[in-house]
């Protein structure tokens, strides 16, 4: 079990105390799982998004039933939502060996996008959000690899650059 550094300490945010319990409970780091929320939610506990997610870590319901919450009304309650959100959280961080990059964009993309791209998504929402978390933290994200140009069909026009 890797063991979350405790001097790091409770994070300075709404919902801190409850946030450092849970996430270090789940060997999840609790300034990360604040800077997600911060980023999906800005602490407000009773947060809907127009794709179905609710409150603090924004879940899904098939999501957070996955992870425990098995009635919708739980949902908004701040400590039960922690809980569910930093259990999915774990299970990321255990699939993608701990990578943080794939596990933020497997939280906001779902992890078949993560997987099927080896990485984050090429999506512009899903780079963004790993950006704004990873800002939050203090950290740059590589900018994503441009995708290599598709050499010419055979017989296609040649290119000024390639004579």
């Amino acid at each position: 079990m890797v063991k979350v550094n405790e001097a790091l300490g409770m994070p300075q945010s709404p919902y801190g105390k409850i946030i450092y319990d849970i996430a270090v409970r789940h060997s999840i780091n609790p300034h990360l799982v604040a800077a997600l929320i911060h980023v999906e939610s800005a602490f407000n506990p009773r947060a809907k998004s127009s794709k179905g997610a609710y409150g603090l870590m924004q879940l899904l319901p098939e999501t957070a039933r996955r992870f425990g919450l098995t009635r919708k009304k739980d949902l908004f309650n701040p400590k039960k939502n922690l809980e569910a959100g930093v259990r999915y959280l774990k299970w990321l961080a255990d699939r993608f060996g701990g990578d943080a990059e794939k596990i933020l964009a497997a939280y906001n993309a779902g992890e078949g996008a993560v997987e099927r791209y080896g990485g984050i998504p090429p999506y512009q929402e899903t780079q963004s959000y790993v950006q704004k978390i990873f800002g939050l933290l203090g950290f740059s994200v590589p900018p994503a690899p441009v995708p290599a140009p598709q050499p010419a069909a055979a017989g296609g026009p040649e290119t000024v650059a390639a004579r």
